[in-house]
């Protein structure tokens, strides 16, 4: 991986094998403006015009909290993801969660720039063309001085561009990582967490983002409400023998205020 501004000021990141497909390279060019846009354009254009003075739920919001309501999760489901809400997926191991997750890509827009990030090839698209899979060696999160790990590669999307990010699954201090990425406008990515309930998740994503030096100092009640503020949705998947099915979600919407209590 490899972060320059070149001498005319464009500022590249770029990504080869091994942490990105073997054969391809992934080069970002973001372009800076040499120019003072004048206010007057701004105006012109209709900058001012759409401001939300009164935050008002959109239809999209208002059919996704009636189809939780009504518990109508399928549906719920794909028009979350259409979206671009963040979610997690959580499970114990073999349950099915990343199988799942998978699935429900398919319903992300076609126009998106998406990002993985996963230390095996897991992951595949059929229909999207715009994405980037980055990969880091499992052992790297172990390893002192390691260049390329989840933490870097999360790190490197931030000059990527991309409009969602999908980690394959959250297992230490990155955890910390990928919400800032969410809370930096990045909404609609997607992880997986091994555990056994949406409150054993909470408690799980908590105790990862501790990890993290960062936030080593924040109270645990500050960081489990902006875990709670940053998490649309924790769905999980629980297996019985070969049966596979969810039993367990949290919407923040109508959820978060039980939680923050808990």
């Amino acid at each position: 991986m490899l972060s320059a501004t070149l001498e005319s000021g464009e500022r590249v990141q770029a990504v080869c094998y091994p942490a990105c497909e073997r054969g391809t390279y992934s080069i970002t060019i973001r372009v800076p403006t040499d120019q003072q846009i004048p206010h007057q354009k701004y105006i012109d254009g209709g900058f001012y015009s759409q401001i939300a003075l009164e935050k008002k739920e959109s239809v999209d919001e208002q059919r996704l909290r009636n189809l939780y309501k009504h518990k109508r999760i399928d549906e719920f489901m794909e028009l979350a993801v259409k979206m671009g809400k963040t979610i997690v997926f959580a499970g114990a191991t073999g349950s099915g969660k990343t199988t799942y997750m998978k699935t429900l890509m398919a319903f992300v827009p076609g126009y998106v720039r998406i990002i993985t990030i996963e230390d095996t090839p897991e992951i595949k698209f059929w229909t999207h063309k715009n994405y980037v899979h980055l990969f880091y060696p499992s052992e790297a999160s172990n390893t002192p001085g390691a260049i390329v790990t989840s933490a870097s590669l999360l790190k490197s999307c931030f000059r990527m561009n991309p409009d969602r990010i999908f980690l394959a699954e959250v297992r230490g201090g990155e955890t910390w990582d990928f919400y800032k990425v969410v809370s930096s406008g990045h909404g609609g990515s997607m992880t997986s967490i091994h555990s056994g309930s949406v409150e054993e998740a909470i408690d799980g994503l908590i105790e990862r983002c501790y990890q993290n030096t960062e936030c080593q100092m924040l109270p645990y009640a500050v960081l489990r409400r902006k875990i709670l503020n940053s998490t649309d949705i924790i769905c999980h998947v629980d297996v019985s023998g070969d049966v596979r099915r969810m039993g367990e979600i949290y919407f923040k919407a109508f959820d978060q205020e039980r939680y923050l209590a808990a």
